[in-house]
């Protein structure tokens, strides 16, 4: 049985994959993680556009995409999470059960530099809304908490 929750979030698309067995940086307070004037696709179509979100702490992102579940992804491993992504300046391209995603910033995304991007995806999460979202937050599992959260526009 699908979970449901109210929409409450952000529109998040992104669209190619990338993975890579190099050593990945480990997010810090100092590393910080930032959207401006984000764009999501999901393949080759934009699912989400013209959102931005800031976040300095250690933390994760959370994407919904509306009949295909959360994605959640972090710069350091988490359980249940896979090197299938890479963040090199203002780009994030990331593989979820075999679809490729890319997340395109108009700013660098990382303070840090370029890292690994660990992915994992709850197909079993569901929306009540038939938007993409993007949020983040300080826990991967159940129950998502999303305190830096607001609706986008696609």
């Amino acid at each position: 049985m699908k979970r449901h929750v109210h929409l409450m979030g952000i529109v998040f698309a992104v669209a190619a994959m990338s993975a890579s067995a190099a050593p990945h940086s480990t997010f810090t307070p100092s590393a910080g993680f930032s959207i401006t004037d984000g764009t999501l696709y999901r393949g080759n179509a934009a699912i989400a556009s013209h959102f931005s979100i800031s976040r300095t702490e250690i933390g994760y992102l959370f994407v919904y995409v509306p009949q295909f579940g959360l994605i959640t992804l972090s710069t350091s491993t988490f359980p249940g999470a896979q090197a299938h992504g890479r963040i090199e300046n203002q780009t994030l391209r990331f593989n979820a059960d075999g679809e490729a995603f890319v997340l395109t910033s108009q700013s660098p995304l990382l303070a840090s530099g370029e890292s690994v991007a660990w992915v994992s995806v709850d197909r079993t999460f569901a929306l009540r809304g038939k938007r993409a979202v993007v949020a983040y937050g300080d826990n991967p599992g159940m129950p998502y908490d999303w305190p830096m959260r607001e609706v986008a526009r696609k």
